[in-house]
C-alpha cells in the first residue's frame, strides 16, 4: 500500500510510472516466496472499465471482475484516457503503463535478474513466437514454458473446466514461473486467474490481453508519437474498422457518459469545501493547520482519526502515518467524523486498506461519515464495497469490531426431508471459499432428491460458485429431479447472466413458490 491509488467508476488504478511498476512486480514476486499467495497485476484500459460497469449507478455489469480488480495486487493505466479521467478525479498518475509495454520491459529485467517467465494463451502459435523473439532478444531469459489452451468461462461448459485446469496448473506448477503472462483477454483471464488462485504456483500473474499479437507484429502499435497523445485507439481502428469501429465508439462514448457525473461531482464538493475553509479561516484569523492524525488503542481495536480533507495531499504525505500503528491481527476502526472532503485518492486509500483487511482477515468498520462523503461513495461506485462496514456512531462500531462482523465467511445448512433437500447459502461463496470446502459434503444428498439452493443470504456468488450451482443441478438432473434457485440477490442474477447460464435454471423469487411449485405438481 505504498504507492497512491486513485478510483475511476469504483475500479482502483495504482498510481505509479513504468519503472517503478516494473519494481512492484518483482517485489511481488519476493512476497510470495514469504506468503506463497499467488499475486495478481491488471492492465486496465477503457474497454476493461465499460466491460466491468454497468449504465445504472450503483451496479456492475460483471460483479466477479470488479471484485477480481479491487483486490488485485497492482492496476496500472492501460491508455491516456483512463489517466486524464484519474487526474480530473484527483488523482494525478503519473503515467500511463501498458501491457504492451510492460511486457517485453518484464522479459528484459527478468533476463537480468534471472527470473523466469511463462506464456499462456494467445491465438494460434502468438505465444511460441513471442518466446522465440524474447529468446533471441534476450539469450539469457529463462522461458519456463509456453502453451495456449482453450478455456470457458461461461456457459454450461465451465462444469468440465476443473479438469482442464488441472491440466494447466500441472504444468504451470512444475514449471514454477516467477512470472505467468495470460493472453486469454478481458475478462477470460481475470476470471480463469481467480478461480485458481487458491492452487497456482505462479509467483506473479499478469493479464496481458492480446498484447502477444503486438510484440510479433501481428497487430501493429500506432507510432510512439500516437500513443502519448491518447490517440492510439484511433490508429487501431484504422486497422480493422468493421469489427473496431463499433467497440470503440460504444466504449468511449459509455465511458465519457458514467465519468463526467463523478468529475462533476468532485470539482463541485473541491470547491464548496475551498470556499468554506476560506470563509472559516477568515473568521477564526488563523492559517489552517496542517493534517492532523489521532491514533489510539482500546479495548484491542486500532481506532485511526481522520482529518479534513483526505485527498491526494495527505495520503501522499501521510500514508506512512496513517498505517504505522496498524496490525495485521488487530480489529481497525476508521474515523470519518471529520472529513467533509475526499478525492479519488482518498476514496483509493480507503479502498485499499479495506482490501487488505479482507486479505489478511481482521475486521474493519468506518464510523461518523457525513452525507456528503456517503454521497461521494455511491457517486464514485464505491459504496457497495462499504456498505456492510459502515456503522452509525463509535460505540456499535466497536461492538461490530469486537463481533468480527462484518466478514465475508461462507456458510451454509441443509433443511433435509425424504424427498428434497433445502440448501440455505450465507455470505460471500467465492474461488477461495470453495477451495476450502468438503464439495461432497456439500452436495450429499442431491443425488435422489429435489434441491432447492436458498440464495437470499448470499451476499457475493463468482463464476466458481456458478460451477457448483451447476453441479447440483447436473446431479440432480440425471436422478430425474428438480433443482430450483430461489431468490438470488442482483449481483448473483448478474454474475448468472453474465455467464451465460441463466437460462439453464429454474429461478424462483422465493423459497415459499419454489415449494409451492412442488407442492402443486407433487413433483
Amino acid at each position: 500500500m505504498k504507492q497512491e491509488t486513485g478510483l475511476i467508476l469504483g475500479i482502483p488504478v495504482d498510481n505509479l510510472t513504468f519503472d517503478q511498476a516494473i519494481e512492484s512486480i518483482f517485489e511481488l514476486v519476493d512476497r510470495f516466496a514469504r506468503d506463497h499467495q499467488a499475486k495478481y497485476v491488471a492492465t486496465v484500459n477503457v474497454d476493461f472499465i465499460v466491460n466491468t460497469v454497468s449504465w445504472l449507478p450503483n451496479r456492475f455489469r460483471h460483479p466477479e471482475l470488479v471484485s477480481i480488480l479491487r483486490k488485485a495486487d497492482l492496476v496500472t493505466a492501460d491508455g491516456m484516457p483512463v489517466v486524464w479521467a484519474a487526474r480530473l478525479l484527483g488523482t494525478r498518475l503519473k503515467e500511463r503503463v501498458t501491457g504492451a509495454d510492460l511486457v517485453p520491459g518484464l522479459a528484459k529485467a527478468c533476463a537480468l535478474r534471472g527470473k523466469s517467465i511463462y506464456l499462456l494463451g494467445g491465438k494460434g502459435d502468438v505465444a511460441w513466437k513471442t518466446a522465440e523473439i524474447f529468446q533471441k532478444k534476450y539469450p539469457d531469459l529463462c522461458i519456463a514454458g509456453v502453451s495456449s489452451p482453450f478455456v470457458h468461462v461461461e456457459g454450461e461448459k465451465i462444469m468440465d473446466e476443473e479438469s482442464i485446469d488441472r491440466q494447466i496448473l500441472e504444468e504451470i506448477n512444475r514449471a514454477r514461473p516467477d512470472i505467468l503472462f495470460v493472453g486469454f483477454g478481458n475478462p477470460k483471464q481475470e476470471m480463469w486467474f481467480e478461480r485458481n488462485r487458491s492452487k497456482l504456483k505462479a509467483a506473479v500473474t499478469i493479464g496481458i490481453g492480446g498484447t502477444f499479437e503486438f510484440i510479433t507484429g501481428r497487430v501493429k502499435r500506432a507510432p510512439v508519437w500516437i500513443q502519448k497523445s491518447g490517440l492510439e485507439w484511433i490508429y487501431r481502428i484504422t486497422q480493422d474498422p468493421m469489427r473496431l469501429f463499433k467497440r470503440y465508439f460504444i466504449g468511449f462514448f459509455k465511458f465519457g457518459f458514467l465519468i463526467l457525473p463523478p468529475i462533476f461531482y468532485m470539482k463541485y464538493r473541491k470547491l464548496f469545501f475551498n470556499l468554506t475553509l476560506k470563509q472559516s479561516t477568515t473568521k477564526n484569523d488563523a492559517p489552517p493547520g496542517a493534517t492532523q492524525l489521532e491514533t489510539a488503542t482500546a479495548m484491542a481495536v486500532t481506532i485511526i482519526s481522520l482529518e479534513d480533507p483526505l485527498d491526494a495531499h495527505q495520503v501522499t504525505t501521510q500514508s506512512n502515518v496513517l498505517l504505522k500503528d496498524i496490525d495485521d491481527s488487530t480489529p481497525l476502526l476508521i474515523d470519518l467524523s471529520q472529513v467533509s472532503f475526499m478525492d479519488s485518492s482518498g476514496i483509493g486509500f480507503l479502498v485499499k486498506l479495506y482490501t487488505q483487511s479482507q486479505k489478511n482477515k481482521f475486521p474493519l468498520a468506518f464510523f461518523g461519515i457525513r452525507p456528503q462523503v456517503l454521497r461521494t461513495m455511491k457517486v464514485s461506485r464505491i459504496h457497495d464495497l462499504f456498505k456492510n462496514a459502515i456503522l452509525e456512531n463509535r460505540q456499535e462500531a466497536m461492538n461490530a469490531l469486537m463481533d468480527h462482523a462484518g466478514h465475508k465467511d461462507f456458510s451454509y445448512f441443509k433443511d433435509e426431508s425424504a424427498d428434497k433437500v433445502i440448501l440455505h447459502l450465507f455470505g460471500q461463496l467465492d474461488a477461495d471459499k470453495i477451495s476450502k470446502m468438503d464439495i461432497s459434503e456439500f452436495t450429499r444428498g442431491v443425488d435422489d432428491k429435489h434441491c432447492l439452493l436458498n440464495l437470499r443470504g448470499l451476499s457475493f456468488a463468482d463464476s466458481s460458485a456458478i460451477m457448483i450451482f451447476l453441479k447440483v443441478r447436473k446431479q440432480t438432473f440425471q436422478s430425474g429431479k428438480s433443482c430450483f434457485l430461489c431468490e438470488p440477490p442482483d449481483n448473483v442474477k448478474q454474475m448468472l447472466k453474465i455467464t451465460r447460464v441463466d437460462k439453464l435454471f429454474d429461478i424462483h423469487k422465493n423459497l415459499t413458490s419454489a415449494l409451492a411449485l412442488l407442492n402443486q405438481n407433487n413433483i
